[in-house]
């Protein structure tokens, strides 16, 4: 659908910005606050007393402007104090990997403080209205600016003086409402759909584990003689595979650890893999770093046409994620967070030992067996190498692997379909907030 644009125009002062609508004012953030900006409680998360202020960290905001229930902390009143939250009040988030979240604080929520890694912004609400700039904090203007207000190569950080920076294009109150309430409902509809989506998606994933698991848990043969498997909660598989530990039938090697000097050592320069390389169920090379190190340290690290990747840690849902490496990088080198397993090829297949990770009961081990936090999880090789491995012929193995990329090859079109149609509905919901909030359309006329 498309929208009108204002009949009256004015350049803004910011090249980046261009025109805004003649009755509009850009100004910077700072301008537009109550009291200046403001850092956190330096405080650990201890207690849960909920007739305490809620502790608001960065960990407890969800994506959708909401808090985690399951998070819940809390701060004595004494402590919490100087950092009470008003209704309307937004938190920056300033370093780390999550740098540039914001979030709106309602008070629905009850009292609450927040946490040092977190910069509060108190807004004059007789200037600029909460719901408006909730949305421009949306916006490609605001993704633009904090990618422009970090430093890639350290840890990425903006100060509570860099935000105070920001420009804000806005009309007068009215008309910022006009344009919230248009937002709130054209969002709630685009989140509909992307929700619609992103529940296809998963049923299809369902779908090709449980292919994947029958496949390699009972085999192919629906009539097959069943034993137990001796592994509780796997119950029966086909009486003639073998149950094995994967270090008995495979190597496992570690990567570089990296920060390490070599002086006066002659190095090479070699192209690694890094944990954000390895993905589930493909690798993602579209950024590969290169590292110098001795060739002897170099030799220890080098993949091999066969090796299953997985990472070390990692989204809880992820862990155990396991990829063939196929030799797309010549002399290529692995991270140490990253495990690369070579099995022996006169036994097992490596991309048996693939889709086996990615069923079930492989992630079910990877899990169960894991170091957990409230959404990330880690494991090592010696939990690794212990992996219970069902055992078929290699033979029988090699029909599983032919039989499942069939299967799932139609499924895996699908899957990159609904991703694609998915990352369109996403681009097309910022880029309608942007264009709300910096006045390159006009919603005033459009009925909500």
């Amino acid at each position: 659908m498309s929208y009108p644009s204002y009949p009256e125009l004015k350049d803004s002062g910011f090249e980046w910005l261009g025109e805004i609508p003649k009755h509009w004012e850009a100004i910077r953030l700072k301008f537009l606050q109550r009291e200046p900006l403001m850092y956190g409680a330096n405080e650990s998360a201890e207690f849960d007393n909920p007739d305490w202020p809620r502790y608001i960290r960065i960990t407890d905001m969800n994506d959708g402007g909401t808090l985690k229930d399951e998070t819940f902390r809390s701060l004595p009143e004494e402590i919490a104090a100087p950092y009470l939250l008003e209704d309307g009040d937004f938190l920056f988030a300033r370093s780390g990997a999550t740098v540039g979240k914001a979030f709106m604080y309602s008070g629905k929520w009850g009292r609450a403080c927040f946490a040092g890694y977190l910069i509060r912004f108190s807004p004059k609400k007789e200037k600029i209205l909460p719901d408006f700039l909730k949305h421009y904090l949306r916006s490609f203007v605001y993704e633009d600016f904090v990618g422009e207000s970090t430093i890639q190569a350290t840890i990425q950080n903006v100060s509570a003086e860099r935000y105070a920076s920001l420009l804000i294009p806005f009309p007068k109150l009215e008309e910022q409402q006009s344009i919230a309430t248009f937002l709130d409902r054209k969002t709630v509809e685009l989140d509909e759909l992307i929700r619609l989506k992103e529940r296809q998606i998963e049923l299809l994933g369902a779908k090709r584990q449980a292919l994947i698991s029958h496949a390699v848990t009972r085999g192919l043969d629906p009539s097959v003689k069943l034993r137990p498997s001796g592994i509780e909660w796997l119950g029966e598989i086909p009486a003639h595979w073998e149950v094995t530990r994967l270090k008995f039938i495979a190597q496992l090697q570690t990567g570089l650890t990296l920060g390490k000097e070599y002086k006066d050592r002659e190095t090479v320069s070699r192209p690694y893999l890094r944990v954000a390389n390895v993905q589930d169920g493909f690798l993602d090379l579209e950024t590969i770093t290169t590292i110098s190190v001795p060739e002897e340290e170099a030799a220890k690290c080098e993949l091999k046409v066969g090796d299953v990747l997985m990472t070390e840690g990692g989204d809880l849902d992820k862990l155990g994620r396991g990829y063939v490496w196929a030799g797309q990088i010549e002399s290529c080198l692995h991270q140490n967070h990253i495990f690369a397993v070579r099995p022996d090829q006169t036994r097992l297949d490596s991309f048996y030992l693939s889709y086996t990770m990615a069923s079930w009961y492989g992630k079910n081990y990877f899990t169960s067996t894991g170091q957990q936090t409230t959404n990330l999880a880690t494991t090592n090789s010696t939990k690794l190498m212990n992996f219970p491995l069902l055992l078929p012929s290699l033979q029988e193995q090699k029909t599983v692997i032919e039989r499942l990329g069939r299967e799932t090859q139609d499924i895996d079109k699908m899957m990159e379909t609904m991703r694609l149609q998915l990352d369109q509905l996403r681009e097309y919901r910022q880029a309608l907030i942007s264009a709300a909030v910096t006045g390159k359309i006009d919603v005033r006329g459009v009925s909500v």
